[in-house]
């Protein structure tokens, strides 16, 4: 049985854990709520974050390929310039020797002409009675005429293949000017996705930042939970245990109380009997006392 004093000291005792355990409920729930809200902002950066990674995936494979068919057409134009170069050189030694034989031929001769001046001298000297000399001088014009019209042949065959090169050289620059200009529309297209693949790295970063600062108040908020529910738990089981201490104590008073009730109801049962062996009179309350034995 507790003392008066002791049982005081335990109500004080639960007194005083009362405000606390109701302050530490109050803020583990303040500190659940916290936490719940964390959880529903961190979602949809969650979401976000999915989104661009995504996003930058298909942004770096783009960029990759348009860096590559870049590298592929400075390949071909390097080799179209080089192509271009040697032509080139061809043209110039072709413009040489087109030099050369030029000054052999003369401007104005047509093969055609010539051909048809050599037949005409062959027939004359086939019909034409002439002396030797004059034959000898025709044969040597005839001579001469075929030298010329070699020498035409010749350097309408060299201007021919002069302007063929020409025309190729033209070419290969038509084709090297398109390769420039596809490599160039390329290479812009590389660098719009490169600076898109900067701007979404950085607010990628961003949103990565802001998803750690929800995560790691996220965890602060679990472990100060865990801390509050440790030191709630301990309060309650110190409450339990100072109730058990007055419910025991509470029982142990009523069980004397009952047994106290019981002795006096028999004390007073014994003496209504002794008065009734003697044929007392009952009185309203003697009465009550014979009811509460049945």
């Amino acid at each position: 049985m507790l003392t008066q004093d002791e049982r005081k000291a335990v109500q004080a005792q639960l007194d005083e854990l009362q405000p606390r355990i109701k302050e530490l409920k109050q803020r583990l729930n303040e500190l659940y709520g916290q936490k719940e809200k964390a959880f529903e902002q961190r979602g949809p950066v969650g979401k976000e974050i999915s989104g661009l990674v995504s996003q930058l995936k298909t942004i770096k494979t783009e960029r990759d390929q348009f860096t590559d068919e870049v590298k592929k057409l400075k390949e071909s134009r390097t080799a179209l310039n080089k192509e271009i170069l040697q032509k080139i050189e061809e043209a110039k030694k072709l413009n040489v020797e087109k030099k050369k034989v030029s000054e052999k031929a003369v401007v104005k001769d047509n093969p055609g002409f010539l051909k048809r001046t050599i037949e005409h001298l062959e027939m004359r000297i086939e019909t034409e009675v002439m002396s030797f000399d004059k034959e000898k001088a025709l044969m040597k014009e005839i001579k001469e005429l075929k030298k010329r019209i070699t020498a035409a042949n010749q350097a309408s065959a060299m201007w021919g293949e002069s302007r063929h090169v020409s025309q190729e050289i033209d070419s290969l620059k038509a084709q090297a000017d398109g390769v420039h200009k596809q490599l160039q529309e390329k290479a812009q297209h590389s660098q719009d996705r490169h600076e898109q693949l900067v701007t979404v790295s950085k607010k990628l970063d961003a949103l990565r930042g802001a998803g750690k600062t929800f995560t790691k108040d996220i965890g602060q908020k679990k472990s100060e939970m865990g801390k509050l529910g440790e030191e709630l738990d301990a309060l309650k089981a110190q409450e339990k245990e100072l109730r058990t201490k007055l419910d025991a104590e509470r029982k142990e008073k009523d069980a004397e109380s009952e047994q106290t009730r019981k002795k006096s109801f028999s004390e007073k049962l014994a003496a209504v009997k002794a008065k009734m062996k003697i044929g007392g009179k009952l009185t309203h309350e003697d009465i009550i006392i014979m009811q509460g034995e049945k």
